[in-house]
């Protein structure tokens, strides 16, 4: 977790921002949408608390079940069932809140049952657009984003071919042990967890194993 944080920097924090924004708007057309049936005495105000607390819901989800791990890398399935996973999630949350704190019959279930709903559909839409945003972006990149694998007794050379083919090395794996944090200014990458994180947010065009 701190290591995709670290590494997407900017990126994971997009993430977050277009997830709120998912949900604010989710919300704003599900109340709309509810509250123009005409029947019912529930207005925007009685609506604003419970919008709060839901955003603030979704952040928590976000960091503490790690739902945007790998995001840039998922397929549209696996980000369909990561969405599903986040919403449901959100949902589940915000019920035992509402439950907890005796708040529950204040707002219209029918409105929170829609607006995940709808906000289920905008994640999808947008992760995926934003997703094939960045990764064009990343791509377009003047230089070719490596990653080299390689021991303690190989990183000279590995360097020295990468650096013949123009390679920008954003991190070094070594398979032996070592304590070093960097080899010439190229950080060393301390296990799997952070390998996979570089990979995705860095958007990794070609592994060197030397």
């Amino acid at each position: 977790m701190k290591s995709e944080i670290r590494l997407g920097q900017w990126k994971y924090i997009s993430f977050i921002i277009i997830d709120l924004q998912c949900l604010a708007l989710a919300n704003l057309l599900a109340a709309k949408i509810y509250l123009s049936l005409g029947i019912l005495s529930y207005s925007y105000q009685d609506y604003i608390s419970v919008v709060v607390i839901m955003m603030g819901i979704d952040v928590i989800v976000t960091v503490v079940f790690h739902t945007l791990k790998r995001v840039l890398r998922r397929r549209k399935r696996k980000e369909i069932l990561e969405s599903l996973k986040h919403v449901l999630l959100s949902f589940a949350l915000l019920a035992f809140v509402l439950f907890s704190s005796k708040q529950g019959t204040s707002y219209s279930r029918v409105t929170i049952y829609l607006a995940y709903m709808i906000d289920f559909v905008f994640l999808v839409v947008f992760r995926i657009l934003w997703k094939q945003y960045l990764t064009h972006h990343q791509r377009n990149g003047e230089h070719m984003a490596t990653l080299l694998v390689t021991t303690s007794g190989y990183v000279e050379e590995g360097l020295r071919v990468l650096e013949n083919t123009g390679a920008a090395v954003k991190g070094l794996f070594l398979t032996d042990k070592t304590n070093e944090g960097k080899i010439h200014e190229f950080p060393i990458i301390v296990d799997r967890e952070e390998a996979v994180s570089i990979l995705c947010w860095e958007w990794i065009k070609t592994v060197y194993i030397c």
